[in-house]
């Protein structure tokens, strides 16, 4: 079962694919190793890789964590020399770091969900992001649950989202604000038909 599709829209070709590509062979890992560390098929990763499939959530996260890196090393940054460049060496907590609109590409997932890291450059133990939920978009195409290290903190910013954590149902409306452990098996879904959902996220690791 695979919870990646075809897609061919202007942020997707490639983009995540390629940085994911470039932060496998950092890892001295060959498509077989990582691909068996996830449960999918070589040929499954290296299409992802190429930008021919897109993840979903689900699987993004699970690949950073298979990888041992954060979220946040999967966006490219278009400030950079290229788009193969690895993280930048020194820390940006150590100096003033600023990312103008529009250098820091976002990711779209399979089913519609857009990430955007709001940090100028990947901060150790933090993440910050907006994530874009489509009416109806899921996590998961399949409805798979999620867990991962850490804690997790979320602000809604527009539309409602339900949250399923640990057996628990929540409806998350503008303004409402919800944190939980992230080991605990979680899944994230758009119940509106017509609206789009956005929340901030700050995870910690």
């Amino acid at each position: 079962m695979s919870d990646a599709s075809a897609t061919d829209g202007p942020h997707a070709l490639g983009q995540i694919g390629s940085r994911l590509r470039v932060l496998r062979r950092q890892q001295e890992l060959s498509l077989r190793e990582l691909s068996e560390r996830l449960g999918i098929s070589p040929s499954a990763l290296s299409q992802i890789e190429n930008g021919r499939l897109q993840p979903s959530v689900n699987r993004l996260i699970s690949i950073m964590n298979a990888l041992g890196v954060p979220l946040a090393f999967a966006f490219n940054d278009q400030s950079a020399p290229d788009a193969e460049s690895p993280a930048p060496a020194v820390s940006p907590i150590a100096e003033l770091s600023v990312a103008r609109a529009g250098t820091i590409d976002p990711i779209d997932l399979s089913t519609g969900v857009r990430y955007i890291r709001l940090t100028p450059h990947p901060i150790p133990g933090i993440e910050l992001f907006e994530s874009v939920y489509p009416p109806g978009a899921a996590s998961s195409p399949e409805g798979e649950w999620l867990s991962h290290q850490g804690f997790e903190t979320g602000h809604m910013r527009a539309g409602r989202l339900v949250v399923e954590h640990d057996g628990r149902r929540m409806v998350l409306e503008r303004g409402d604000s919800v944190s939980f452990p992230a080991r605990a098996p979680h899944r994230l879904v758009n119940p509106s038909a017509t609206r789009s959902a956005t929340i901030l996220w700050l995870t910690i690791h």
